[in-house]
């Protein structure tokens, strides 16, 4: 049961990411290009996901789950019925006189919003349905959110080396066709379990061959747990805390109550990484160099955290590695700063630093990693700060919720907010800045 919906969970995420790329290079050419009208780009499809994710937080608040099921089937022929796929912009010319970013959010919304909406609801609908079916892992879900972000990570990479080589754009919409089909299938599979799943859960686990105890006699607490329970009310068992099956690290807060500070901090904690991912990619092709398809490799480690902090192997990374982390990042970026120092000072001159090489590599490539590395190191503090405080599953669609909304308005502090205020490119200094304070307590002693 956890492959089915870790699978059907990859395939959305794969028809996600597969989209955007597609999509940007229809428009980008038309465009020239420019960093800001990627960012526009990733604007609307984190405004597209979190319309998503707010039909399924209102979906899972205020309808049982086999009317979601039912619901969410109807759904996925929309697109079908509408005619919506493949995707095309025709031949769609921005205007040169006015800024693009209202021509490109309206045939952004034309051609790809309706797919891309009906796709973006599964993430956090399967995982809740998952919540209900009475398996195991049931009780702690998140796990399933890393092998979306699998998906995600993997469209994106093979695009411009599988998909985009070999496959013309009409091509790949016939590709993203018959994977939706895929997934229709795989989502059908996935509420058919559901639907089956209060039966399964009547039973505990497997019968066992042991006689059973006396009715006069009263059962071990092995015994309790292990016991078959056909008929509700004959055997009363204690229910499993939720957390009692999570990692010690997050389980002071997984049961904790929801508040709107705590609700606060999750916004923040997703509009952090988000803003850095935009300012990363517009401060290295504006102001370093102006690299082709450099959105990837943020992008690409953006979605490699949410892998890596939602996962229960090799190790949890919300203990040992998320604290090494911690104590990383305030190095990283007293380096960064003095990149920014010494960029300030020599790299605005000319100096010819930047086409010097050491060993035969470019001395500027380092400063890339370095770059790199300290956005990683920045985006894994916060996205393992939101793994540690995860709620419970009850909560589990209002927690993608209000990450998504945290991620729109990162993104829309870089793209609309920011070119508007700020004179310079500012922005990215400034929330590295801001991760800061996010921050946990921490101390050397309770390494």
């Amino acid at each position: 049961m956890p492959l089915l919906f870790a699978v059907t969970l990859f395939v959305s995420a794969f028809l996600l990411f597969l989209v955007q790329p597609m999509i940007a290079q229809m428009i980008l050419p038309r465009l020239g290009g420019t960093p800001a009208v990627w960012n526009t780009c990733m604007v609307f499809f984190q405004a597209a996901l979190l319309a998503g994710y707010g039909y399924t937080h209102s979906a899972t608040t205020y309808m049982p789950v086999k009317r979601q099921t039912l619901v969410q089937g109807g759904l996925l022929l929309v697109p079908l019925v509408l005619l919506m796929l493949p995707f095309s912009i025709g031949d769609w010319t921005p205007a040169t006189e006015v800024n693009p970013i209202w021509s490109v959010l309206y045939i952004l919304l034309i051609s790809v919003g309706i797919p891309f909406f009906v796709v973006a609801t599964s993430a956090p609908l399967l995982q809740r349905w998952f919540s209900s079916t009475g398996h195991p892992s049931s009780k702690d879900p998140y796990f399933l959110y890393g092998a979306s972000n699998l998906g995600s990570m993997l469209a994106l990479l093979t695009y411009p080396v599988f998909f985009q080589p070999v496959f013309n754009l009409s091509g790949i919409a016939v590709v993203w066709m018959a994977v939706y089909a895929l997934l229709i299938a795989l989502v059908g599979t996935c509420g058919l379990v559901v639907w089956r799943a209060p039966q399964m859960a009547t039973l505990s686990v497997a019968p066992t061959a042991e006689p059973a105890a006396k009715p006069s006699e009263p059962l071990p607490p092995s015994k309790v747990q292990q016991s078959v329970t056909r008929r509700p009310g004959r055997h009363k068992v204690k229910p499993l805390v939720l957390s009692q099956t999570v990692e010690p690290s997050v389980a002071k807060t997984i049961d904790a109550p929801l508040t709107w500070l705590r609700r606060l901090r999750w916004i923040g904690l997703a509009a952090v990484p988000s803003s850095l991912m935009l300012g990363l990619t517009t401060y290295f092709t504006t102001d370093i160099a102006a690299v082709p398809m450099f959105w990837i490799i943020p992008l690409s480690l953006y979605l490699l955290s949410f892998i890596l902090v939602f996962a229960r192997w090799p190790v949890p990374w919300t203990g040992t590695p998320h604290r090494i982390c911690l104590y990383l990042q305030p190095l990283i970026l007293m380096l960064l700063g003095l990149l920014f120092i010494g960029y300030q000072k020599f790299g605005a001159y000319g100096l010819p630093m930047w086409y010097a090489t050491i060993g035969g590599i470019p001395i500027w490539w380092s400063v890339v990693f370095i770059h790199l590395f300290g956005f990683f190191i920045c985006v894994m503090v916060c996205h393992g700060e939101l793994a540690k405080d995860r709620p419970s599953t009850k909560h589990l669609t209002e927690f993608y919720l209000w990450m998504s909304v945290g991620g729109v308005l990162g993104g829309i502090f870089n793209s609309l907010i920011a070119p508007m205020i700020f004179t310079e490119l500012i922005e990215y200094k400034l929330v590295l800045i801001l991760s800061l304070f996010l921050r946990p307590q921490t101390h050397f002693l309770d390494w």
